[in-house]
């Protein structure tokens, strides 16, 4: 496949929950570009946990854990895809943001302009298959 990186090695995922890009997109990436997605949440293999929306009570949780899990929102992903690079997880972590009073709300009505075409999700396909995943 001409799209095939190595962006993601070494990293592996776990998607919790609704996403977008979908669960099933996000398997998708990580096998075009390098990474491991897991359908199990493995402490010895699972590097990121993919999400949109975390709790307060799963917040708490974290907070007493000695080495938590980066809980990552999906744009991360596409932004790493859409740079050819692995960047930092600092801004699309959610528990580093929930702890500062404001952050969460700015943080999730702030305007979504991650998006890939459907080409970057499914490279095999072709254009007249691909039409339905555009939006």
């Amino acid at each position: 496949l001409a799209h095939r990186t190595t962006i993601f090695k070494g990293v592996s995922v776990y998607v919790n929950g609704y996403t977008q890009p979908t669960h099933q997109e996000i398997k998708q990436l990580m096998s075009l570009h390098g990474g491991t997605f897991e359908n199990y949440l493995h402490r010895h293999s699972v590097t990121h946990i993919i999400c949109s929306h975390l709790p307060d009570t799963k917040i708490k949780q974290l907070a007493k854990e000695r080495n938590p899990f980066p809980y990552v929102r999906p744009e991360w992903i596409v932004a790493c895809i859409q740079k050819g690079k692995l960047l930092p997880t600092a801004d699309y972590e959610l528990t580093k943001h929930r702890d500062l009073p404001g952050q969460s709300r700015l943080l999730e009505f702030r305007p979504m302009t991650l998006a890939l075409e459907a080409k970057d999700l499914y490279p095999s396909l072709g254009r007249s298959r691909a039409d339905g995943a555009d939006d």
